[in-house]
């Protein structure tokens, strides 16, 4: 569902862009995890002309990504920032709240955040800590409840639906 999951995110990247009157091609965008989807978002990000900011301290150990830069400076530098890690509860990769306050205080006044990876990564009272970010969701902290207060929140939500697409269905099926 990569293929699915990047068109998503380049949608929602270019309809924000526009709803903000931003040329989408000066934005920087921070991709945190370098995995299947967000290795291949950052490619189709740069052939369409994007800066790409990439944070996976995981797989920068294993040296498996040469650019890594800290999630911090991720955070601080870009003007979009997408998530694309797995549901990890503990030890030292844990993803749980990865994004917390103090990294999401970070992302510039007027920036973009969009969670597509899990809901986890990120809890609601840290997306409602920053009205001044808008927020792009896919997932939610206590899927499938969504609260009031995030609903009213948030700029661009969907029902966990970023990775549906025939392709990634069809490839699904395949593996199995």
């Amino acid at each position: 569902n990569a293929w699915a999951v990047t068109d998503y995110v380049l949608a929602t990247l270019k309809r924000w862009a526009a709803f903000r009157g931003l040329d989408v091609t000066t934005l920087i965008l921070g991709i945190i995890g370098a995995g299947h989807v967000g290795g291949l978002l950052t490619r189709r990000a740069r052939a369409l002309g994007l800066t790409c900011l990439v944070s996976d301290a995981p797989k920068a150990r294993q040296g498996l990504c040469s650019e890594h830069q800290p999630i911090d400076v991720v955070m601080a530098q870009s003007d979009v920032v997408t998530v694309h890690v797995p549901r990890i509860d503990s030890g030292p990769d844990c993803t749980t709240d990865l994004i917390d306050s103090t990294q999401l205080s970070r992302l510039s006044s007027g920036g973009l955040l969009i969670n597509t990876s899990r809901g986890s990564v990120i809890s609601e009272s840290t997306l409602l800590s920053r009205t001044d970010v808008d927020l792009a969701l896919d997932v939610f902290p206590d899927e499938p409840y969504i609260s009031r207060p995030l609903l009213e929140r948030t700029w661009q939500m969907s029902p966990h639906i970023a990775g549906h697409s025939v392709e990634g269905k069809l490839n699904g099926t395949q593996t199995i």
